[in-house]
Parts: structure tokens; sequence; C-alpha cells
């Protein structure tokens, strides 16, 4: 019988790779962006030159100064979301273990 139980366990589909956390890509970060600039005013002795945001000092970067909030925001959703795919993955592939071995024990 434990020879039958470890056959059918293996005819379970594998768990695949629970998904990682969530990483932003280039097309949000850039819809983020456009949000930030519609919706967050610039800090004192920022400002935007159409390609990018410059201090006095010259420092500049690619994103709004107040856009990592925005990301987490994004992050935390779809980190839900992955959770939650992750929790229901994981439960089928137990459910479909223990249903194994179940009926190895009844027959």
């Amino acid at each position: 019988m434990a020879d039958v139980r470890a056959l059918v366990e293996r005819c379970i589909a594998p768990l695949y790779p629970l998904e990682a956390q969530a990483e932003v890509s280039d097309d949000e970060m850039h819809a983020l962006d456009a949000r930030a600039r519609a919706e967050l005013s610039l800090p004192e002795g920022i400002f935007y030159n159409g390609l990018g945001y410059l201090d006095w000092d010259g420092n500049s970067t690619q994103w709004h100064p107040g856009i990592q909030p925005l990301v987490d925001e994004l992050r935390a959703s779809k980190n839900k979301g992955i959770d939650a795919r992750n929790a229901r993955v994981g439960a089928e592939h137990e459910a479909a273990k223990a249903a194994v071995r179940v009926w190895c024990s009844a027959a």
C-alpha cells in the first residue's frame, strides 16, 4: 500500500514555486510618476524640467520626489493578492495530499 500511496502522491500536480513579493515595473513607475506630478506638489527647491527633477545643487532624479508612498501603496496592494494566491495554492495542495492519505488508508 505504501508503494501505491507514493505513486498516487507523485501524480498530484507539483506545488509551483510561490510568488515572491511584488516588483514594480517600469510602466507602473511611469504611471505612478504621472500620478505624482498630477496630485503632489514639489518640495521647496525642487523643480521639473520636462525630463526629470532637479534641485538647486544640480542633483537630479527621474522620479517625482514624493513617489515612494505611491510605490509602497502599489506594492502592498500587489503583495496582498500574491499572499492570497499563495495561501490558496498551498491549501489546495495540502487538501490534495490529505485526500490521497484518506484514500490510501481506506483501501
